[in-house]
């Protein structure tokens, strides 16, 4: 039993005595090479792998199994202050997170104290900055404030996440 990070693979390899022995790899991941000798897999939830080895010449066969527990926790980064005053640093307020693990940004959307919506923002990668807010609502610079921001998230594996808190414009 290993333990893998969502998004990351591993290497899967017979390694029979003897090399003509016929493999049979079995799971309910259908992305297998059912006679390889190794193949490289990435799966998207807890998985057993089964491999049989037959060798006709001795007619002994040997079956074992390895199972990949995917840990499903996904690092989704949102800050909690920005200071959009173009000096390069912290200018836009986005939603940071590893774009291999995230099959993408549903909506992330960005509110006043009374509800009203400043910034929304629809399917999207994370880390792009063209898919953030700059601090500004119908062309004007806000006064520094707190916000309310909300996104949902989906990861390569379909689950999806709801998240929300708060973020401080500095100017």
């Amino acid at each position: 039993e290993q333990t893998l990070t969502l998004g990351d693979s591993i290497l899967l390899q017979a390694t029979p005595p003897n090399p003509n022995a016929s493999r049979l790899w079995e799971s309910e991941d259908t992305t297998i090479c059912p006679d390889c000798i190794e193949q490289v897999v990435r799966p998207l939830q807890t998985t057993t792998y089964q491999l049989t080895l037959i060798d006709e010449e001795s007619g002994c066969s040997a079956t074992d199994r390895i199972t990949l527990r995917v840990d499903g926790q996904v690092e989704v980064y949102i800050p909690n202050a920005f200071s959009p005053n173009e000096d390069g640093a912290n200018d836009v307020f986005l939603i940071y997170g590893n774009p291999e693990r995230i099959e993408r940004v549903e909506v992330f959307r960005v509110f006043d104290r009374w509800g009203a919506v400043l910034f929304e923002a629809n399917e999207f990668l994370p880390n792009d900055p063209n898919f953030g807010w700059n601090g500004r609502y119908r062309g004007q610079d806000l006064n520094p404030a707190v916000f309310v921001y909300y996104a949902e998230v989906t990861l390569i594996n379909g689950q999806r996440l709801s998240l929300s808190g708060d973020v401080t414009l500095v100017r």
